[in-house]
């Protein structure tokens, strides 16, 4: 029996029938057929319940007590026990929460349970991590032998930083298995992986269990982004968010997942709007948990302050004073009043801002002591002490690198820019942008503890870096090639591979390198509110400044930030295509993009009108490669002769189930190269290895991609059975590779042409003189008739771009295949020739040896003889007469 009490007794009728409601709800889920295997089910439907019925709840919000029943551990305890826990968390109680969690566990021995009780079982265990387990809740994990809640004692070590101890109990509980987990247990092992950065591993987990599921999909987003698959991972969570829609606070990770990814692959200033939107959502949401809504507040007041303005510090005084209402913990109200002391000096108010600063309790270490760091270092600042500024910043800094905070890390490192800028001391600034980048990209982001961060952050330093050597709106050839080799430095520092200055190359040998091929470098930079661009010609470097990320998006890549290939109809991408109206018909023109810019299909955007006069498509008009750095322009790999010292060796890599094998049997490819099919679940290093010991190759990877990441080693093709194989592994002996074809299928990279371009370059990066990708699936028909064309034409001794340009214009002359869905990477003017083969000194060795035979058997049939070795013929006895007989 339940009663619903409630502290405004003119609602008690109302809540009555709610709590009726709820729990006739979770009873009539739990009691269903358990034998149903469908793996989002109970639990989903359990959590959209208790959702829905806490958003329509008037306030005061209900008494968790009064709706406990018992705590039989029964299967419809389970899914009850879920709710109410649910609700206990949503109103801020986290040990009653804890308590019905550990009253439900305590005791089951469900080996043999059916799927969907497992699932609530797993999911109980989750909760538990997720209230801050007491000593008696760490005993109970410790103790726990269901199958359900293996991951659960694992998981809380990795949270508690033994790694080395949860890895192992992981493995032991069967994370390298190849049986069916359930979703909420995947997602336990998945969170201890990526928490132990195992990332790659957790992907492959998460492939097994099916991306079609919101939960799976949002927790592979956030492994994205700290693999630094951007692209990916707002594919999946914006994917996600449909699923997750009524769920909270599944529906707010998503969105926060989504606009985080979204700003960092430079989709600004749009990005940075919806991520302050997420956070406002999930603050103002009564279903989601009160320690997840109070510290989404303090979060977002923190990006509010981002842009610095009277705007954005209203904004954030208005969400402390929302998030300060809901009873903040006696943590966070020293963050709290920090953060509103920064939003009074952005509003002038310094002597308000300083009034009270030494009662609030200083903190030694951690997001406190930096924050009141840098709030001392902008009131000194403010007063004209540069040197107490300085002395501030340098403290703060020490503070966040001791905490490991990499995002205030580079916050910090953004005021010393600022405070370099004021100082006119440009080339300390970029150091100290280069700095911050750094430190964001070796951070990692756990969304279940939202870090102080604005995702806009980096794309803000390098604006600022870039607008502090720029002096001029009009910069002459030698600044605008300065600021290039700047813009490559802050490029490859996002990406976590910051290029020495002495590694890049000149901008003389960049203009030398592309006269001699009739070329042009069309460079891009994305910052927080514009897009710097470069137009290097030989002799001429001219830089433009262009729309901003979000723009540029919806008017290469399409509306609603799908990565598709149709044009917009409204906007035309002329702001691009203008750049190239000085060239000439026939150029080569090489493309380096940036963030959003890798999905653009180029060879499809339409030509400048000045060089034809009829519509054309760009890959018609110019020879067009795309460019990962500036280094790789002039790297000796594109330079050398293009010709194999035997026949090619043609690998095909291809996991199970290997959709290719029809590419070993096609007679073209027969005829143009050694064929070898490896399979990746070996050594895949020493396999490639052995098949390219004699000469180049040509490697044709068709496998799951799982993620493409800008960053090291951070490109893994996935093999199936929760196992990946990385591309560094293809180089492992650096055998000469001449072209490599990432046809992906399947994989979190899916459907995301950006990933796979990303994994293209880092080919290139690691070797490879030329990758060719495709931009869109295809069926295996088409891409093995692709294939047969290209590799025919390459057979021809055709470059790889006219070898592409004609296996296209074929296909499409059959509406087999567009040519706007693939990219070549790399050196792909150069050509495949194979030595020919000289048969005239074999005919001329013949035809001497039998000339020779012929007069020898002459010189012995006409030969003259010796007359006294001539014997005289025998003459005949003559008979005697028959008188003398």
């Amino acid at each position: 029996m339940v009663e619903g009490l409630l502290h405004d007794r003119r609602g008690g009728a109302r809540q009555r029938r709610l709590i009726a409601a709820v729990l006739a709800f979770t009873l009539a889920a739990t009691t269903s057929s358990f034998g149903d295997t469908r793996e989002e089910d109970d639990v989903l439907r359990i959590r959209r319940a208790v959702t829905q019925a806490l958003r329509s709840a008037a306030s005061p919000p209900l008494r968790i007590e009064d709706l406990l029943v018992d705590a039989d551990v029964t299967a419809r305890g389970l899914g009850r026990a879920l709710a109410e826990a649910t609700i206990a968390r949503a109103q801020g109680r986290e040990g009653q929460a804890r308590s019905i969690v550990m009253g439900a566990l305590r005791g089951r021995g469900d080996a043999d349970a059916p799927a969907s009780t497992m699932e609530l079982d797993a999911a109980l265990w989750s909760l538990l991590l997720e209230t801050g387990p007491d000593e008696s809740a760490r005993a109970l994990l410790a103790a726990s032998t269901a199958s359900a809640g293996r991951f659960a004692y694992p998981a809380l070590l990795a949270r508690d930083g033994r790694c080395e101890q949860a890895l192992d109990l992981a493995e032991f509980a069967g994370t390298d298995r190849d049986e069916q987990l359930g979703i909420e247990a995947t997602l336990l092992a998945s969170q201890l992986l990526q928490r132990c950065d195992r990332r790659e591993r957790a992907l492959a987990l998460l492939e097994a269990a099916g991306p079609g599921d919101p939960r799976v999909a949002t927790s592979a987003g956030w492994a994205l982004i700290n693999l630094g698959d951007y692209d990916a991972a707002a594919h999946w969570c914006r994917q996600a968010r449909v699923g997750a829609a009524g769920v909270s606070p599944l529906e707010h990770d998503a969105a926060l997942c989504t606009a985080f990814a979204d700003a960092l692959r430079g989709v600004l200033p749009a990005a940075r709007e919806d991520y302050l939107d997420a956070l406002r959502n999930l603050l103002a949401d009564p279903a989601a948990p009160l320690p997840e809504r109070r510290r989404a507040g303090l979060v977002a007041a923190w990006v509010a302050l981002g842009p610095r303005g009277p705007r954005g510090a209203q904004q954030a005084l208005a969400l402390l004073d929302e998030t300060l209402a809901l009873e903040a913990e006696p943590g966070q109200r020293p963050l709290a009043g920090l953060i509103r002391r920064l939003a009074l000096v952005e509003l002038e108010q310094v002597d308000e801002a300083r009034e009270g600063l030494a009662g609030v309790e200083e903190a030694a270490a951690g997001e406190s002591g930096v924050v009141r760091a840098l709030l001392e270092a902008i009131l000194a600042s403010a007063e004209g002490d540069q040197i107490g500024a300085a002395a501030a910043q340098a403290h703060a800094l020490e503070l966040a690198r001791a905490a490991a905070l990499g995002p205030l890390v580079a916050a910090v490192e953004a005021a010393r820019l600022e405070l370099s800028r004021r100082g006119d001391r440009e080339p300390l600034g970029r150091l100290h942008a280069l700095d911050g980048l750094e430190a964001w990209t070796r951070a990692s982001v756990d969304p279940r503890t939202l870090p102080l961060a604005d995702p806009a952050l980096p794309r803000r330093m390098i604006e600022m870096a870039m607008l502090l050597e720029s002096t001029e709106d009009s910069p002459t050839t030698q600044q605008a090639g300065g600021l290039l080799l700047t813009a490559e430095q802050l490029r490859e520092a996002l990406s976590g591979r910051a290029p020495r200055p002495g590694s890049l190359p000149r901008i003389g040998q960049l203009q030398r390198y592309l006269a001699a091929r009739n070329g042009v470098l069309l460079y891009f930079l994305i910052g927080e509110r514009r897009t710097f661009a470069w137009l290097l010609e030989p002799g001429v470097t001219s830089l433009h400044q262009l729309e901003p990320g979000d723009r540029l998006e919806r008017a290469l890549i399409g509306s609603g930030g799908s990565e598709s290939v149709r044009q917009n109809e409204e906007r035309e991408p002329a702001l691009v295509t203008a750049l190239l109206d000085p060239l000439s018909d026939g150029s080569t023109l090489l493309i380096s993009t940036d963030g959003v810019l890798a999905g653009v299909s180029w060879n499809n955007l339409p030509a400048p009108e000045r060089l034809s006069a009829v519509e054309h498509q760009l890959a018609e008009v110019f020879d067009i490669a795309l460019m990962p750095t500036l280094s790789d322009v002039v790297a000796p790999v594109g330079s050398r002769l293009q010709e194999m010292r035997e026949e090619p060796t043609l690998l095909v890599i291809g996991g199970p189930p290997n959709e290719f094998d029809g590419l070993l049997k096609l007679p073209k490819l027969e005829r143009y190269a050694w064929i070898r099919s490896l399979d990746p679940a070996q050594s895949t290093g020493r396999q490639v290895a052995q098949a390219t010991a004699t000469g180049q190759s040509v490697v044709h990877a068709s496998m799951s991609l799982l993620v493409a990441g800008a960053r090291p080693a951070s490109c893994e093709f996935g093999l199936g059975h929760r196992r990946s194989v990385s591309l560094e592994s293809l180089f492992e002996s650096k055998p000469e590779i001449d072209l490599v074809i990432v046809d992906s299928f399947g994989g979190w990279s899916s459907g995301v042409a950006a990933s796979r371009v990303r994994a293209g370059s880092h080919a290139v990066r690691l070797g490879a003189r030329t990758v060719l990708v495709p931009l869109s699936p295809r069926s295996v028909g088409e891409r093995l008739e692709l294939w047969s064309r290209f590799y025919g034409e390459l057979n021809r001794g055709r470059s790889k771009t006219i070898a592409l340009r004609k296996a296209l214009a074929e296909l499409s002359a059959a509406s087999v295949v567009a040519g706007e869905h693939f990219v070549l990477i790399g050196h792909a003017n150069t050509r495949i020739m194979r030595p020919e083969r000289l048969w005239w000194p074999i005919w001329a060795s013949l035809l001497g040896g039998l000339a020779l035979v012929a007069i020898g058997l002459l010189r012995l049939w006409r030969r003259p003889r010796d007359p006294f070795e001539i014997e005289p013929p025998e003459e005949p006895l003559e008979e005697p007469p028959e008188e003398a007989k």
